[in-house]
């Protein structure tokens, strides 16, 4: 009855837009690629994929889970319609199998180039990592020491920033299964040297099943200058706060573990110049966040902590001399945080404040080289080095290599991943052995090729290899923090794009697993995502995307020595389609009017075992732009 109302809803809408007049638009349309923009090798042999702002549109994502769950070699988890309950469980992002260690910090989420993490526990809160400002969402596959440091993979969010001529505004409304609701409101306008944007976003459900509950609201802006031709000065924010219920089991209410809320403000400074011998920017940075689990299971009830991150990011890219790139750099990160715990008998405990600084200086240098044959190539080589206040030093090298003809590109690279503990191990002191504690590694080779097999077909193929060592783990009897685990992953992911017409474009992707050991959660051997975005009778546009996940292991990887997880859900096949009619209202009024399906053949799935997912939903809503 839900669904057949909220379908009545959209074809009345429909019918509604349809009147004022026909809308005459050029007789081909260029639609997006589905599910991803594209595959890029950057300047020092390392792979990146991006998704843009019209991709997360017509994926009708409103998180950074739902945005990022058809991408090749990314999974993710959770259990609820809107907000992410804090944990590995109940909200993260996993690429090519890394980033199920919790507490750890292997992959890192940033928005403009800062990370998005709550230090007291080491990971990133989905909830805060808010895609309402991205201008598009970039996912660095594997470490790359020239581009990030302290993490083995990196999500960057990138801002949007007023680009029109013109003032204008967008506000957008959706309605859909479960009582769930999104609202959006943003408006910009740039004026001589000046731009600025302004938005807020709004997300809620009552969930899919008893106390799966969720909001999600954000507020965000961007101030710009141009100083001149070559300089910029740029101010970005963001207020986010978050509620997401933990339904428990399915069947036993009394495994049901409260409420988790966060909260976090970021600001950052930057200015940037771009000259044709060189080019960078200075970051300054700020965050402050709350994350507050309330009504838990056990003799805590309520655990509260608090964080600030700040700090600085440089880089310099010069250009010396033809096709030759030197890239100097340094991230300096502070990370403050403190508990409060409650006990279910009311009793008062704190872990007082923390703070580690984590100094990281680096350097690179690239060379491209054209022949006479119309062969090139660019061989480029880095270091990042490492020094924390309390965990030691460390070195990052990386090595890459580009090259290519005509119809042909391929990448060689290897990097060197390091990622260092957080406050928690303070926190669970274990005698003090967590002074003698290293950070984690990881050796990273990847090589690939990408093969424009005509102007409107593209394949391509990578493989990689990790090796990871010194991950640290409670080892008995005492038991003592000690770095004495290893583990290895490697695979291959298949790409195809392909776009026979011009309001036509395919995509499919293909991502092979081969964890050792082979409990490690969020790794299925075999993923396969395909979509179609087709535009017809001019006004009408349809997305479709299908997603195949095998069956994989789940829940996180225990810091316990020789930890086995036997925790497992299986494989599953989501479908979905957004229908789409554009329409123009007037003169510089543009609209339109959508219908979103998911999970279309009511598959019964779960991404953590007793957690069901929603079964067959609908979702239908307007946009209008002016």
């Amino acid at each position: 009855m839900r669904c057949a109302s909220i379908l009545g809803l959209l074809l009345s809408g429909l019918l509604l837009a349809a009147e004022p007049e026909r809308l005459q638009l050029a007789e081909e349309l260029v639609v997006a690629t589905p599910i991803i923009e594209g595959d890029r090798a950057t300047d020092w042999g390392g792979l990146v994929t991006t998704v843009s702002a019209e991709q997360i549109d017509n994926l009708n994502a409103h998180d950074l889970a739902a945005a990022l769950r058809r991408t090749p070699g990314v999974t993710v988890t959770r259990y609820n319609r809107v907000g992410a309950f804090a944990g590995g469980e109940g909200g993260a992002v996993f690429v090519r199998g890394m980033g199920s260690s919790r507490p750890g910090g292997e992959i890192a989420l940033r928005i403009d180039g800062v990370p998005i993490a709550n230090p007291v526990w080491n990971h990133p809160l989905l909830d805060l990592a808010s895609i309402g400002p991205a201008a598009r969402i970039e996912v660095y596959k594997g470490p790359q020491p020239a581009i990030f440091g302290n993490a083995l993979s990196a999500v960057d969010i990138v801002p949007k920033s007023w680009t029109a001529e013109r003032p204008g505004a967008r506000v957008s409304l959706a309605f859909g299964s479960d009582s769930t609701w999104h609202q959006g409101f943003e408006t910009g306008a740039a004026y001589g040297p000046f731009d600025l944007i302004v938005g807020q976003t709004y997300s809620e459900s009552a969930g899919h099943r008893p106390s799966s509950s969720g909001r999600v609201s954000e507020a965000y802006g961007q101030f710009g200058i141009a100083l001149d031709e070559h300089w910029r000065l740029a101010f970005f924010g963001l207020v986010t706060d978050a509620k997401a219920e933990d339904p428990g089991l399915l069947g036993n209410p009394a495994s049901r573990n409260g409420t988790y809320e966060s909260r976090d403000w970021l600001g950052t400074v930057t200015l940037s110049h771009d000259y044709e011998q060189a080019s960078g920017a200075v970051k300054l940075y700020m965050t402050r966040g709350d994350g507050e689990w309330y009504d838990q299971i056990g003799s805590t009830r309520d655990t509260l902590n608090d964080w600030r991150n700040y700090g600085l990011r440089l880089h310099e890219d010069i250009r010396p001399w033809e096709g030759g790139t030197i890239r100097l750099g340094l991230d300096h990160d502070i990370s403050q945080g403190q508990c409060k715990y409650v006990a279910s008998n009311n009793a008062v405990t704190y872990f007082d404040r923390r703070t580690l600084h984590l100094f990281s200086p680096y350097a690179a240098i690239a060379q491209r080289v054209e022949f006479g044959d119309g062969w090139w190539m660019q061989p480029s080589a880095g270091m990042r080095y490492y020094k924390h206040n309390y965990f030691g030093e460390a070195f990052a090298p990386q090595a890459g290599l580009t090259f290519g003809k005509g119809a042909f590109d391929w990448h060689l690279s290897y990097a060197r991943g390091v990622v260092y503990p957080g406050i928690n191990v303070i926190i669970v002191p274990f005698a003090d052995s967590w002074r003698g504690l290293d950070p984690e590694l990881v050796d990273h080779v990847e090589g690939g090729v990408s093969w424009r097999a005509t102007d409107w077909a593209t394949l391509g193929l990578t493989v990689f290899y990790d090796e990871g060592s010194d991950r640290y783990v409670a080892v008995p009897p005492g038991p003592l923090w000690k770095n004495v685990e290893s583990f290895r992953q490697r695979g291959a992911e298949l790409t195809a794009t392909v776009r026979p017409r011009e309001d036509l474009s395919l995509f499919a992707g293909v991502t092979y697993l081969d964890p050792d050991p082979t409990d490690l959660p969020y790794a299925p051997e075999w993923t396969v995502a395909t979509g179609a975005n087709w535009r017809f009778h001019r006004s009408w546009e349809l997305n479709i995307d299908l997603t195949w996940t095998d069956r994989m292991h789940a829940l996180s990887q225990a810091r316990r020595l020789d930890a086995v997880n036997n925790e497992v859900v299986g494989s599953h096949l989501l479908a979905n389609l957004k229908l789409t009619y554009h329409f123009t209202l007037a003169q510089q009024v543009e609209g339109k009017v959508f219908v979103a399906l998911e999970n279309l053949f009511d598959q019964d799935y779960e991404y953590r075992p007793g957690y069901p997912m929603p079964g067959f939903s609908a979702m239908t809503g307007f946009e209008v732009s002016f």
